[in-house]
């Protein structure tokens, strides 16, 4: 990565992540080159990136043109900040055979497509009232080795918001056509559409926050094909009892079926109920322990086989004393069981970060490490160690233009799977330098 910055323009280059919009680009994080200007008024985003990890330092600023996703932005805020808008393009192509990834099977071939995009925000009444929309219309190939034509559709994103006071509601729809599809995006579901309202309450020691979502596919509801319907319900509760102690508790409800018309399938058949909860202390200002669990029950009226139950528990922490010594410790065990099979699986996880400063701002020990076990039958066990570490040298007080680290680093890692055992081990230098 090599960043340039002075004042309201910004040039990037290297391994760059690209976040415009739902509908064009968001987390698209590849190897290319971007140029911003904000000034918090008018803002300007041109870019260019690699769709796939390309091998060495292949697209460190321009990809290749096989692989290569470029777009544009820009929007203006008007009124005292109160309306924004930002026009969007996207356009390139994308083949996976050209990126390192050598699981990619063959039929994968390459596609090509563009999008453009008007996204608006509206904050009125001293934020209380908060309107966004985006609009977005795709042309897109998803094969270039046949002889078919690119395809056009639209997609559609409408929120709103109210706050006032303690309250707060909330309301959005969105619609994404069969035939939508965004080059920017590595995975996208289409031909769906669905709404959502929320509602919260927020004081100084209670929040409660709940949620329903409704969505469909099949938004033309065509008779020969099948229709999934999900609802999705959250309710959510925090409680803060004082300074030092606070306590959360959440329910999840997840309900799908399958319809052909009007005649229920066996196909996504399914009943989700997660209970959940924590407890939070901070017995000083360098000392914090936290403990939560969830306990969820998946069933199933047309595939009883599929019934399975899950109990999670984590106990966790992190401990500091002042800049010369830093700890955070995890703890996980689940254990998860098959209705119908009368199976059971445990799962051990634990995880150790934490440095220590032998000369604070100068010279310190990172260190990390993790392990986790999997117990399916007694013959079925398969336990993953994770060691890491680095000696970090920080050089800001010799170096008065910038900031350098010297850092030697390394690695160990061992899997024992049934009947596979595996080893590796990796050390490296590096050097970080900014000015």
């Amino acid at each position: 990565m090599l960043s340039l910055s002075k004042d309201n323009h910004v040039l990037k280059a290297g391994d760059i992540n690209i976040n415009e919009s739902e509908y064009t680009v968001s987390g698209l994080g590849r190897r290319g080159m971007e140029y911003a200007y904000d000034n918090q008024k008018a803002y300007v985003h041109v870019f260019d990136v690699s769709s796939q990890q390309p091998k060495g330092f292949k697209g460190f600023g321009i990809p290749k043109s096989e692989i290569s996703i470029f777009g544009g932005v820009a929007g203006y805020t008007f009124y005292e900040n109160k309306i924004s808008v930002r026009a969007i393009y996207i356009g390139g192509k994308d083949n996976p055979q050209q990126g390192v990834n050598v699981g990619t099977p063959s039929s994968n071939t390459g596609r090509e497509g563009n999008v453009m995009a008007l996204v608006e925000e509206t904050r009125l009444f001293e934020n209380k009232l908060n309107l966004k929309a985006e609009f977005a219309r795709s042309n897109y190939d998803g094969d270039l080795t046949d002889n078919m034509e690119a395809i056009g559709d639209n997609a559609l994103n409408l929120g709103a918001g109210f706050s006032y006071g303690a309250f707060s509601l909330g309301a959005s729809y969105k619609y994404v056509g069969k035939d939508f599809n965004s080059i920017g995006l590595q995975y996208l579901t289409n031909d769906r559409k669905g709404y959502e309202a929320t509602i919260g309450l927020r004081t100084d020691r209670v929040n409660l926050t709940g949620s329903s979502t409704m969505q469909k596919d099949n938004v033309k509801s065509d008779p020969t094909k099948y229709t999934t319907r999900d609802n999705n319900s959250n309710l959510n509760l925090s409680l803060t009892l004082s300074g030092n102690v606070s306590l959360n508790f959440g329910y999840k409800r997840d309900k799908q079926k399958t319809f052909q018309g009007d005649v229920e399938t066996s196909l996504q058949d399914s009943l989700t109920n997660e209970y959940s909860g924590a407890l939070n202390l901070s017995l000083k200002q360098s000392a914090n322990i936290n403990i939560s669990f969830t306990n969820s029950r998946l069933s199933s009226e047309n595939n009883p086989q599929n019934d399975t139950s899950a109990f999670t528990l984590n106990l966790g922490g992190s401990f500091r004393r002042g800049e010369s010594f830093s700890l955070t410790p995890t703890f996980g065990y689940s254990k998860a069981s098959n209705k119908f099979t009368a199976e059971e699986t445990i799962t051990y996880n634990s995880l150790l970060t934490g440095e220590i400063a032998f000369v604070p701002r100068l010279f310190s020990l990172l260190f990390s490490g993790s392990f986790a076990r999997s117990e399916l039958s007694p013959d079925n066990i398969s336990n993953l160690l994770d060691i890491g570490g680095g000696l970090n040298l920080y050089l800001d007080k010799l170096i008065k233009i910038g900031s350098i680290v010297f850092s030697l680093k390394g690695s160990y890692n061992h899997s024992d799977l049934p009947g596979v055992q595996s080893s590796d081990y990796k050390i490296f230098l590096q050097c970080d330098f900014s000015f």
